[in-house]
């Protein structure tokens, strides 16, 4: 009788521990904060359905602006992680625009790479009604400011993402190679008047 009873108080004991361990997961499962800055993992076809669907955006603006459409690809994929992010989901702007004079915006916290590391920091972003606005008003940003002459009259994606950097376009210290990486990587040279290819 004895030995039943200490085996129905072990198998009691096993029980309630899993049944507590449990539960302490499932707890702090639900009490988890969601990280909202979670990479979305695209497929292959996914990224280049979103390639199509920039790419005569690209190609038109670099007719009206000669800066490069495989540049502005690599830009569009890089800024809005392959068009996944909220800003150009939800209000067209494909390059992480800032806003400025009375142009409609939308504040929204963002990450600069400041003082060797990444900080995050609220910016008014410019809202823009359709993708080419967007495309259009990037291109413009280099058209209209001296410092980015280079990059309009880059002859190659290569000395145009080099531009980029020279005149100090973006904070993160890879994104020259970033830019030229999924530039060949995804063959966007293509999209390049004139291009003859790689």
């Amino acid at each position: 009788m004895k030995k039943n009873n200490i085996r129905k108080l072990v198998i009691i004991s096993i029980v309630s521990f899993c049944l507590l361990f449990t539960g302490y997961k499932i707890i702090n499962l639900i009490k988890a904060p969601i990280n909202n800055n979670e990479q979305i993992i695209l497929s292959n076809e996914d990224k280049e359905n979103f390639i199509k669907k920039v790419a005569p955006y690209a190609v038109y603006v670099q007719k009206k602006t000669h800066v490069l459409a495989s540049i502005q690809i690599a830009q569009a994929i890089l800024e809005s992680n392959w068009g996944q992010s909220t800003l150009s989901k939800k209000y067209n702007n494909y390059f992480g625009i800032k806003a400025s004079g009375t142009n409609p915006f939308v504040i929204m916290n963002t990450e600069e790479y400041i003082n060797n590391r990444y900080v995050t920091v609220k910016a008014k972003f410019a809202r823009f009604d359709n993708i080419g606005e967007s495309f259009m008003m990037h291109a413009e940003l280099f058209t209209q400011n001296k410092r980015y002459e280079n990059v309009v009259n880059a002859s190659n994606y290569i000395q145009a993402a080099y531009a980029l950097k020279n005149a100090g376009y973006a904070t993160d210290i890879s994104y020259t190679h970033k830019i030229i990486s999924l530039i060949k990587s995804y063959h966007l040279y293509k999209y390049d008047q004139n291009s003859l290819g790689e």
